[in-house]
């Protein structure tokens, strides 16, 4: 029998490879390791349905508070929160704008 039949690491199961991280934290590397109090909150939260669109305002809104800024938003990643900031500091940025992203001619459209 193989390690990755009898691994608890879901990773393993689906024939991922982990590996010792030494560059840092970064999202192409899966981010962080979480802290057990951080796992008990997403299991606990796991156990419920939220309207996601209020969630992120809220999260925004507590983040904000704690870090002392205007306000903020969370992201699935650094990439998504480069594209996000850009877009939001752009000078002609208006909330429908931000909802109409283009999309590239090469990509197919819904009709």
């Amino acid at each position: 029998m193989n390690d990755a039949a009898t691994s608890n690491n879901p990773y393993l199961a689906i024939g991922v490879r982990p590996f010792i991280n030494c560059c840092s934290v970064r999202t192409m590397h899966g981010g962080s390791l979480m802290l057990p109090q951080v796992r008990a909150a997403v299991a606990e939260a796991a156990r419920h349905f939220v309207n996601l669109d209020e969630l992120m305002e809220k999260a925004g809104a507590r983040i904000a508070e704690l870090t002392g800024s205007e306000g903020a938003l969370v992201t699935c990643g650094s990439a998504a929160a480069v594209a996000l900031g850009t877009m939001a500091s752009s000078p002609a940025t208006t909330r429908s704008r931000c909802c109409a992203c283009p999309t590239p001619p090469a990509w197919p459209t819904a009709s």
